[in-house]
């Protein structure tokens, strides 16, 4: 079912009752009417495992990404459960909003999932923009996030290595301070960086210095003494190692006394497992980590000056070193990809050639690249994040553009600018 945005109703079921009263509370971004809601209206047993304040939190974290969202379509309705497509307000992104309830009386709410999904293709404009108009139109929307405070930072829009677009947006906090930014300013790239370890493991494979199929132990002895994954899970996250995501996860290497790459390799393999090697996907950072010693043990040469040696000098990437770098320098990094100045074209292929299901709709991954296909176009690429970067890398392989979105501010704000210019490049 479909309906305008005025017009739509959901169901007086008690999920639909439910979710009415949540976007109702949601959308006054009020911490307290937040509060409110939650206590009176999820079940007993859900507050007991996730208290009151750490949902409002959530909350509002999402409340600041959108601004409020509205209901446009039910997906599935039942009595206890309710599955709606909501856009945001600011961002005009489109999320599935799941809500599940008690099935007897109070029908409290179990819990409540967004999940950020493509625009459906019926609510999507049509018709072939120009390159002006991209340019245009997300030129318009940055500055619309941008006085909202919802991006600061640079963009840059290239198409067969030719800039269409490089411009800087200012960050406006809430403290009212203005962070401003030039286009030559390096920003930390967080997971963009597993792009260059695993271009890095790539060109040892090209050189037959390795092979994705070999076990982690034959290069990391000392790792684990039964192996346990191969090369190739290591760069699929398919090797069963735990996140390491969140600040528990880094306290417990500080506890354990890890300062150098050789503690690491020792600590992870101290550390159970969290699934078998080659049975599920596991985002995690530690998979790269093993992939960094790895590099080291097969070139003889420390992680960083490899890729400054074989990956950045090669492109002449200046700016780019210690985990971070700029917008122009990523273009040349996907120019060097595609020219074959970093690797030849069966081995460009295989890392972008999706190897696993990534569990999120739409998304796979390959060896170190993530691959999606919006309105039939194939994008491959990688998002960084952390409390200090929100980056976006975006490479359009079948039609030559690259997309490089670089800010300070966490929270996705690279990913919303990414989008939109998704939904711009791939429009039909």
């Amino acid at each position: 079912a479909s309906a305008s945005a005025a017009d739509l109703k959901l169901p007086p079921t008690p999920a639909g009752k439910r979710v009415s009263a949540l976007l109702a509370a949601f959308n006054t971004g009020d911490s307290e009417r937040l509060k409110d809601f939650v206590v009176f209206n999820y079940a007993a047993a859900s507050l007991k495992s996730r208290p009151a304040e750490n949902r409002v939190a959530t909350y509002l974290d999402l409340f600041d990404e959108t601004r409020g969202l509205q209901a446009r379509r039910i997906e599935d309705s039942t009595e206890s459960q309710i599955t709606i497509l909501a856009q945001a307000k600011l961002t005009e992104e489109w999320y599935r909003v799941t809500c599940p309830v008690e099935a007897g009386k109070p029908h409290g709410i179990l819990g409540v999932t967004f999940r950020l999904v493509p625009r459906p293709p019926d609510a999507a404009p049509h018709g072939t923009v120009t390159d002006d108009r991209i340019v245009t139109e997300v030129r318009t929307y940055a500055e619309r996030l941008s006085r909202a405070g919802l991006f600061g930072g640079v963009i840059m829009v290239a198409k067969s290595g030719r800039p269409l677009l490089q411009e800087s947006y200012p960050w406006r906090k809430r403290s009212g301070d203005l962070e401003t930014y030039k286009l030559d300013d390096r920003f930390g790239l967080a997971s963009i960086n597993k792009l260059f370890t695993a271009v890095a493991i790539a060109q040892l494979a090209e050189q037959r210095k390795l092979a994705f199929s070999d076990e982690i132990a034959k290069y990391l002895p000392e790792y684990r003494a039964d192996g346990s994954g191969t090369v190739e899970q290591l760069l699929t996250h398919t090797a069963g190692l735990e996140p390491f995501l969140d600040s528990d996860s880094f306290d417990a290497l500080r506890r354990a006394g890890v300062k150098t790459q050789a503690d690491r390799v020792k600590f992870l393999g101290s550390r159970p497992l969290i699934s078998k090697p080659g049975e599920k996907f596991g985002y995690s950072n530690a998979d790269y980590w093993l992939l960094e010693a790895i590099v080291e043990r097969v070139s003889g040469e420390p992680y960083s000056e490899y890729l400054a040696a074989h990956i950045f000098q090669p492109l002449a990437m200046r700016a780019t070193a210690d985990g971070a770098s700029t917008a122009a320098d990523l273009v040349k990094f996907a120019e060097g990809l595609r020219s074959g100045t970093l690797l030849g074209a069966a081995m460009v292929a295989g890392l972008i050639t999706p190897k696993v299901e990534t569990g999120d709709p739409g998304v796979q991954y390959g060896r170190g690249f993530q691959i999606e296909v919006v309105n039939g176009t194939r994008i491959v690429g990688h998002p960084g994040g952390s409390a200090t970067v929100s980056a976006q890398l975006d490479m359009y392989p079948d039609l030559g553009y690259t997309v490089v979105v670089l800010s300070k501010r966490p929270g996705g704000t690279a990913q919303h600018i990414a989008n939109r210019l998704r939904e711009l490049i791939t429009q039909k």
